[in-house]
């Protein structure tokens, strides 16, 4: 099967038309025109009591067209669960989804299909698997994405897997970002005010979007390793700010001069390497507008 180019006056045609063409392409290998570069993953996450998921590149936005799935299997006498942290996606109509399965595939029990934004949501699962499938059509994202937890629910003496709950919590330094909302808060590094530890990466997310509409920053204090060449070579802090799709890279011992973001959501990434460590961070947070 073979799709032509094809001009079209009409905004919503032309996007149900490159839709269908995807889809098509997806199916049956066919050549599209005009021609996007799908981006297909997969993600299996298989023998641990918990882990994080997060959408490929996130915090920030998920590249146009993709689509994959996550495999997830927790250890035996258990039942999986997923908690939805955080998820900010564009809306169903535009083909954008997170779609829940409680078993091994899609032909599983549809447990959740979600799209714009939820938060602080649990889906339990009724076996040691779920599958979830991800899935964007669209060709103008600026979305952040999501990150979910899935952990485990012992079903009798024989697991060796915590129970999880309802809401279980995200060590920041064990892959994803531990997210923080509240009208007003602080933030410090791992450990401060010891040194942080070496080869870690440690994610906060300060979100303050039911409070106000920006977030102010007070730096109480700021110590890292120093720039190599001018650049932040070794230990960072990376701050992504969604609302602008803005980030920057701080290191050194010089308070950085960062106070506000352009909207209420603040994404902070520690990285160190092998060598040195210094104190960290310590900052302080409020909710503005």
């Amino acid at each position: 099967m073979k799709y032509h180019k094809t001009s079209c006056s009409s905004a919503v045609y032309y996007t149900a038309l490159c839709i269908f063409c995807y889809l098509q392409q997806a199916v049956v290998g066919a050549k599209v025109y005009p021609v996007y570069q799908a981006k297909f993953f997969r993600s299996p996450h298989q023998g641990q009591c918990s882990g994080v998921l997060t959408s490929p590149n996130f915090p920030e936005p998920y590249p146009n067209l993709t689509h994959g799935y996550y495999h997830v299997k927790v250890p035996t006498n258990n039942a999986a669960s997923v908690y939805i942290q955080l998820l900010d996606l564009n809306d169903r109509f535009l083909g954008t989804s997170v779609d829940i399965f409680d078993g091994v595939d899609n032909s599983s029990n549809l447990l959740a299909q979600l799209s714009g934004h939820v938060a602080n949501k649990v889906y339990k699962g009724s076996s040691d698997s779920l599958y979830i499938k991800f899935q964007s059509f669209s060709n103008h994202n600026r979305r952040m994405g999501f990150q979910l937890m899935y952990f485990s629910r012992p079903l009798n003496s024989e697991s060796h897997c915590p129970d999880g709950g309802d809401s279980p919590t995200v060590d920041p330094c064990a892959g994803g970002y531990k997210i923080i909302e509240a009208a007003e808060g602080s933030v410090t590094s791992a450990g401060y005010p010891e040194n942080y530890e070496n080869n870690v990466k440690c994610g906060w997310m300060i979100d303050v979007s039911k409070f106000g509409r920006q977030i102010r920053i007070k730096w109480k204090d700021f110590e890292l390793e120093s720039k190599v060449s001018g650049i932040c070579e070794n230990d960072q802090l990376k701050v992504y700010d969604p609302s602008r799709l803005h980030t920057i890279f701080l290191c050194g011992k010089d308070t950085p001069s960062l106070t506000m973001t352009g909207g209420p959501y603040l994404f902070l990434q520690l990285k160190s390497d092998k060598s040195e460590t210094w104190r960290g961070f310590s900052l302080s947070f409020k909710a503005i507008g």
